[in-house]
């Protein structure tokens, strides 16, 4: 499943994070998906989500907490994200292959970033495993080609044999500028190679 959260009147609004890949969040049992979105949004806007899945009338439960101010510096002049690995036929990411215990091969998710970035962020979602081993799951963001990319960020997802996943752990971006035109990969450890994730990558500014 996947999540937008748009701002402006009804009907009208301006999509500020396209494709956050929410599916096979948590209810509790491992705690929720979150993420921190450093973006700037005026006073008085107007804020709301849709989804998209592979089910009909599916639902999810969504909340916001705002800052007043940005927590990490002088304030945020970035004011949207660009996603990247998005499937639209099954309202996810593209998949990607754990290697057992280790990283496996990298993954294109993009051949060219369409702006400049300042920060990055990923969503992880289960793809189409249903023999899921409970435990971390690692994922590295890589700009370049797939034969040697230079990492740029990791995060880390738990998941459960309820094929529940929780996280990221950080939750906020990482802050590494990336200009317009980079190639963007991603690869994924988990405890066995038998695991296929789905990854977005979250390019902000």
């Amino acid at each position: 499943m996947l999540l937008d959260i748009g701002i402006g009147a009804a009907a009208s609004e301006s999509i500020i994070v396209p494709d956050w890949n929410i599916g096979a969040a948590s209810t509790a049992s491992i705690g929720p998906k979150s993420q921190y979105w450093p973006l700037f949004i005026p006073s008085g806007t107007r804020i709301a989500a849709r989804t998209a899945g592979v089910i009909l009338n599916d639902t999810c439960a969504f909340s916001m907490m705002l800052d007043q101010e940005f927590p990490f510096g002088p304030p945020s002049t970035l004011d949207r994200v660009t996603s990247y690995g998005v499937t639209a036929v099954g309202s996810k990411g593209i998949n990607v292959i754990t290697g057992a215990n280790a990283y496996g091969s990298w993954t294109q998710l993009t051949a060219a970033t369409s702006s400049d970035h300042d920060a990055w962020a990923v969503s992880l979602g289960q793809a189409a495993d249903v023999t899921v081993t409970g435990g971390a799951i690692f994922v590295q963001l890589g700009v370049g080609p797939t034969a040697g990319p230079q990492v740029i960020g990791e995060w880390i997802f738990a998941t459960n044999v309820n094929e529940e996943i929780s996280g990221p752990i950080p939750d906020k971006p990482t802050w590494q500028p990336v200009p317009s035109g980079t190639a963007i990969c991603a690869r994924v450890a988990a405890a066995a190679t038998t695991e296929t994730f789905d990854v977005i990558a979250h390019g902000l500014g």
